[in-house]
């Protein structure tokens, strides 16, 4: 193990994260050649074949998998010290993610999360993709399933219920048309349930949810929104029942390590109590502005 260099078992990290040398070597501003000499070095300093090597990337082996599950720590602990030491001298950061829908809904009562005394600030990261909060890319989720590795914690908050909803400006009775999420970016189960039981009536589609919010708001058409959103803007109301399908449970997910850091654990409790205060709404019980 003499030869043995612990910058090559963070480039190999790396390389494993990304899954081609090319990428990799664009995280690390290296090249792919010397990469790729690097990562033959690893496997000959340590007696093990890591990567099966494709043209079209690099694929971890039996023993690469292994190897990176052990490195794992390692990989943490660094970025962990680059965030602290990104953070000396200035203010600690929550960083928060969740959905276009969680999201708007908490940007709305920012002040219960971000209060003027806090000695540190609350970042909001809106997106339907899941942020990894196992690697630390931020510091609070909130899912709609709780986690199953132990790294995280989590706490189930309240059940999400779904209506169609539609502005007053359409007539009732009549046929109306659908918004729908377009088929590739359909990645909700409320986006793919209208592509499957009202394909044949949308009339328009968009790419993302808050454009679809954007048209029920402007009068367009039918759309389906967390009743959490949809019962609380005035001049909507709901076409039919809930969807009872779509009914799902909201959970707050920590990083198991940091979920008791002051900062962290404040801003969580804030998001416990506000959406608590709100589960009827949540959970289609009230039909009034919140």
């Amino acid at each position: 193990m003499k030869n043995l260099s612990l910058n090559d078992l963070q480039v190999f990290v790396v390389v494993a994260q990304c899954g081609t040398i090319s990428e990799a070597a664009r995280k690390l501003d290296s090249s792919p050649a010397t990469l790729g000499r690097r990562m033959a070095q690893l496997e000959s300093a340590i007696g093990m074949k890591l990567f099966h090597r494709y043209r079209s990337g690099y694929e971890l082996t039996r023993d690469g998998e292994t190897v990176l599950a052990e490195l794992r720590p390692m990989a943490q602990g660094v970025q962990d010290f680059e965030r602290w030491l990104g953070n000396r001298g200035s203010r600690p950061r929550v960083r928060l993610s969740g959905g276009t829908w969680t999201m708007r809904f908490l940007a709305q009562r920012f002040s219960r999360l971000s209060l003027p005394d806090d000695d540190f600030d609350v970042m909001l990261l809106t997106g339907e993709a899941r942020m990894n909060i196992e690697q630390r890319e931020i510091d609070i989720g909130l899912r709609n399933a709780a986690p199953t590795s132990p790294n995280l914690a989590s706490r189930r908050l309240t059940d999400v219920a779904y209506a169609a909803f539609v502005h007053d400006s359409l007539g009732r009775g009549a046929v109306l048309p659908w918004i729908g999420i377009e088929p590739d970016h359909a990645v909700t189960r409320s986006s793919a349930w209208v592509l499957e039981n009202h394909a044949d009536d949308i009339a328009t589609y968009v790419s993302n949810p808050g454009t679809l919010f954007d048209l029920v708001i402007s009068g367009v058409g039918v759309a389906v929104l967390p009743c959490f959103i949809g019962d609380s803007i005035p001049g909507l109301r709901r076409h039919g029942d809930v969807i009872e399908e779509l009914t799902e449970s909201q959970h707050i997910v920590f990083h198991t390590a940091a979920r008791h850091e002051p900062h962290i654990r404040a801003v969580g409790d804030r998001i416990v109590d506000t959406v608590l205060q709100h589960a009827d709404l949540y959970g289609g019980k009230l039909h009034q502005m919140a």
